[in-house]
């Protein structure tokens, strides 16, 4: 009788063990996510555009260059060049800027590094025949040392980090139009590129 007790009781006891443990998940939550690259506390000048195109992406630039620089400040990853100034330096002296480096033109805004994301697709598509909008962006991240010009991050160098962002298919409809998905598009990349400077748990 007394093996037969102990024989019913083992799985019970273990059901109880996972009990327990989804209980503890639930109350810890998620694991965190541990940044990719922790950068030095320098001040960090943040610069967004197509390599290959750049007058292409003039506003995604400027809304993800926004969108980025908030968040590293808000999560105290270091100190933040004024965000506008690539953009004020490049309508102020556009000839010489195209000629500049990645490392010239943030060592001319004072700052140590830079974290340079190429744009390699920033589109909304609209679906055939429908209303139906939809976004994609495609980026490659790096942070650059502004004395020397190589690369700080990754350590392989290379075209930099690729990350993808795509929104669910929105209907056209009141605050929803192409300018909209595009600005919720550089929203979710900005959020998504300074995440990996920092260790954070997901919602």
């Amino acid at each position: 009788m007394k093996r037969t007790l102990i024989l019913l009781l083992i799985p019970l006891l273990a059901a109880g063990c996972n009990v327990v443990g989804a209980v503890a998940d639930k109350v810890a939550g998620p694991e965190e996510i541990k940044a990719k690259y922790v950068p030095a506390k320098e001040p960090m000048l943040v610069l967004a555009e197509s390599y290959a195109h750049p007058s292409d992406t003039v506003v995604e630039s400027e809304q993800l260059v926004e969108k980025v620089a908030q968040q590293l400040k808000d999560h105290n990853v270091a100190p933040v060049v004024d965000p506008a100034a690539p953009f004020n330096l490049k309508a102020a002296k556009p000839t010489e800027y195209q000629q500049m480096t990645i490392a010239q033109i943030g060592r001319t805004l004072g700052a140590k590094q830079v974290l340079y994301i190429d744009i390699a697709q920033s589109n909304v598509f609209v679906a055939e025949a429908s209303e139906m909008l939809k976004g994609k962006a495609v980026v490659r991240v790096r942070i650059v040392d502004a004395d020397s010009g190589k690369t700080r991050w990754p350590e392989e160098g290379g075209d930099g980090y690729p990350l993808i962002v795509e929104t669910p298919m929105l209907r056209q409809g009141q605050g929803i139009d192409e300018p909209s998905v595009r600005l919720q598009l550089q929203e979710a990349m900005g959020e998504k590129v300074a995440s990996l400077f920092y260790t954070y748990k997901p919602q």
